[in-house]
């Protein structure tokens, strides 16, 4: 009976283990799990051990993959300052709706202020879709003169390394620069 029991007890703990998959939801993440998200659009790259992708019998419910993967991109978001950048869209969609229902109401006068919202809305909203995370990564080793390995680097230490470089090369300001 014990040994039953016991029996029981231990496959129930293999199956947890077997079963149980961790998911990367901050910029810990290593640098080369985030390429490859990019790269592939495959959010198991979230997944702590990528072995789990062989073993697993369930992944993990979409809403977890959701929320680990927008965690991590919100964290990203607030270090490179993107959050300015959407609220300022934000704000430019707001101006643009209220000026097309003036303009439905009567106000031609409007027709000019949804043109310049909808242009400056495209400019906020260039972007280039042929950025290669890899090529990007290798620009920022060349500036940054040192190995940046995706393996053991972290994508919270590449953007701390990022800002860094940034700062080095913004131009000094009140004369300071002057001889």
């Amino acid at each position: 009976m014990l040994k039953k029991f016991v029996s029981k007890l231990v496959s129930s703990d293999r199956k947890k283990k077997y079963i149980a998959v961790q998911l990367y939801n901050d910029t810990n993440i290593p640098l080369e799990n985030w390429e490859n998200i990019a790269r592939s659009n495959d959010f198991l790259w979230l997944l702590k051990d990528q072995t789990d992708r062989e073993r697993i019998k369930e992944l993990p419910s979409a809403i977890e993959i959701e929320l680990a993967y927008f965690s991590i991109y919100d964290e990203y978001a607030k270090i490179t300052g993107l959050h300015d950048k959407l609220d300022k869209w934000r704000e430019l969609m707001i101006l643009r709706m209220e000026a097309r229902v003036e303009l439905a109401e009567g106000n031609k006068a409007r027709k000019n202020n949804i043109d310049v919202y909808t242009e400056q809305i495209k400019q906020i909203m260039k972007s280039d879709d042929s950025v290669d995370p890899v090529e990007n990564r290798m620009a920022v080793q060349q500036a940054y003169g040192q190995n940046i390995s995706p393996k053991t680097t972290t994508l919270r230490e590449f953007l701390m390394i990022c800002k860094l470089l940034e700062r080095q090369n913004k131009p000094k300001d009140n004369g300071t620069d002057r001889e």
